[in-house]
């Protein structure tokens, strides 16, 4: 009789060990758990509402035209494609056959077009605005707010044996008003800020390889260096003066000219968002392209101010006034300054991009298989 009680003790104790760790990871405060059911979230939380839901055939890819972003839509396809540019009803305004090897920037005003024969062109709701033609093709687009662009063409190699990419910026009427040649250097990254442009470039030669971010002015002269990374830069934010960049683990904070420090992260950032207040968003990617992310509101010093665990790999990050809209490849979260959830959308299918409208509280999603759905929250914003 004793021996059977001891081994039911130990039958009991070893079921208790072995539920430990799935309940420590469902109790975690307000945390978005990898422990938790499907849904992810207590069923008291609001959910999202969709307001339409646009699915393009199979050779049909449908962009926003129907307000501004605070992102943006990006798109590329290596096969014929038709735009379908959509309203804010999602209604269809045009359409546009495109062939193969094309690259979409799209601000939710306007959208920049870059076909494989060097054509630039830009569109607004109502169609063409201006083209260009070039006979070097575009390897990466930007788009500002107030309908300046730039675009990177090449690399191309010159009969010296160097790489050259050329950056040429555009007013919002399509006027060529600065162009910069890059020899030996490819750029990574390049969005607008202020009233000038973001540049993260990377080293090609033998004896410089680092990656350098710089800030450019509207004519796309170099105004000053911000950051040499020895790491690739994987993604950067601005706003105003205040400027974060991250290579590798490694986040680069430039405060104002001359006020910088870096922060040292557990694994590589993929999002960065300043909060109005001057704190930073940082989406951290997990061990592997599928593993979750985490989201962390960090102070200037490096203090974390909380954290929250995703289901998956982050798929955006935004500030929107007070929230923080941020989704993974299944979810759509909303949160409050505390970090705590104020609504949520789980996503039919596989999420592609989270593009939030800059006004207002609708919320855009890309998803898989040509698809655009527009949500608004079942609860006032900022409440």
């Amino acid at each position: 009789m004793t021996q059977d009680t001891g081994k039911s003790g130990l039958w009991a104790a070893l079921f208790i060990i072995l539920l430990l760790p799935f309940l420590f990871l469902r109790q975690g405060a307000g945390s978005l758990s990898l422990a938790a059911p499907r849904l992810g979230l207590p069923a008291s939380i609001p959910r999202a509402n969709v307001l339409w839901d646009f699915q393009g055939s199979e050779t049909e890819l449908p962009v926003w035209l129907g307000g501004p972003l605070l992102g943006s839509q990006y798109l590329a396809a290596m096969s014929p494609t038709t735009l379908v540019a959509l309203d804010q009803e999602g209604k269809p305004l045009w359409r546009e056959e495109v062939p193969s090897g094309f690259k979409v920037q799209n601000n939710g005003k306007e959208l920049l077009l870059a076909l494989s024969s060097g054509q630039i062109t830009l569109f607004d709701a109502a169609g063409v605005v201006w083209g260009r033609p070039s006979v070097w093709p575009a390897e990466a687009l930007a788009l500002a707010s107030d309908g300046r662009a730039a675009v990177v063409r090449g690399p191309v190699l010159e009969g010296t044996g160097s790489l050259i990419e050329e950056v040429s910026f555009f007013t919002p009427s399509g006027a060529v008003i600065g162009e910069q040649v890059l020899r030996n250097t490819s750029s990574l990254k390049l969005t607008p800020a202020a009233s000038g442009w973001l540049i993260a470039t990377v080293g090609l030669g033998s004896r410089d390889t680092k990656a350098r971010l710089s800030l450019l002015t509207d004519k796309g002269e170099r105004a000053r260096e911000i950051w040499s990374s020895p790491e690739l830069i994987q993604t950067f934010s601005a706003q105003g003066e205040w400027i974060a960049a991250a290579g590798g683990s490694l986040v680069h904070l430039s405060l104002s000219e001359g006020e910088s420090h870096d922060l040292e992260l557990t694994n590589p950032a993929s999002h960065l968002a300043w909060t109005q207040d001057g704190n930073l968003l940082v989406a951290e990617s997990g061990g592997t392209a599928s593993a979750p992310s985490r989201v962390t509101l960090l102070a200037p010093t490096g203090k974390k101010l909380w954290q929250r665990r995703l289901r998956g790999p982050c798929r955006g990050l935004f500030i929107r006034e007070d929230t923080v809209l941020v989704a993974d490849n299944e979810f759509v979260y909303a949160l409050g300054r505390n970090g705590k959830p104020v609504w949520c959308y789980e996503a039919p299918i596989n999420i592609e991009h989270l593009l939030p409208l800059a006004v207002g509280d609708q919320v855009l999603l890309q998803l898989d298989s040509n698809r655009l759905l527009l949500l608004v929250p079942s609860v006032p914003a900022g409440s």
